[in-house]
Parts: C-alpha cells; structure tokens; sequence
C-alpha cells in the first residue's frame, strides 16, 4: 500500500494514479474503487485542496495493475477472478461516473 502526500493533506491509495490534465487526478484501489480528483490550489499559503468528483466500483477487473486517464476516457488493466488479464474501457461524463465503453 502506498501514501502520498499533498501538503498538509494525507490519504492511502493502492498504486495506480493518473493525471488526465494539470488539475485532474484519477486514483484506483487494487481490487477497483476509483474515484477522481480536481486539485484546487489556493491563493493564500501553500495549500492544495481536493474535490472528489466521482467514484465508482469496477467490476470487469478484480485485481487492477495498472491505470491510465485522459480527458475522454480511462482505461483500466487486470486481473480477473480467474487470473485472466483483462483490459476495461471506460467513457467519462461530465459531473458523473463513467460508463463501459463498447
């Protein structure tokens, strides 16, 4: 398990994260809760705050490895549960979760 840091702020994440632009950050667990970020930069100080913006459970892959965002879409690779590497497609939405990509 890893911990990153934004200044004062302190929260655990599993691994996998992916900037999709300077102020968007995209975050998953091992076993798939992903959840994004936009990073909010105040004025005053040194202080970075974070307004998650969506999360969701994915459910085609059981063990993530590994995660890539950009502004239209995130792609997810894995495991399934029965040990077969699977890659997941994901459309972004505005203001809400993602859907499957077809």
């Amino acid at each position: 398990m890893s911990h990153f840091y934004i200044h004062s702020l302190y929260f655990t994440v599993t691994i996998h994260r992916s900037f999709s632009d300077a102020r968007l950050l995209t975050v998953s667990t091992l076993l798939g809760t992903v959840t994004q970020y936009r990073l909010i930069y105040k004025e005053e100080g040194d202080n970075v705050l974070l307004q998650r913006l969506w999360t969701k459970e994915v459910t085609e892959v059981e063990k993530v490895n590994s995660l890539l965002a950009d502004d239209r879409r995130i792609v997810i690779g894995g495991l399934t549960a029965g040990g077969k590497g699977v890659i997941a497609l994901y459309k972004l939405q505005p203001n809400a979760p993602p859907v499957p990509e077809v």
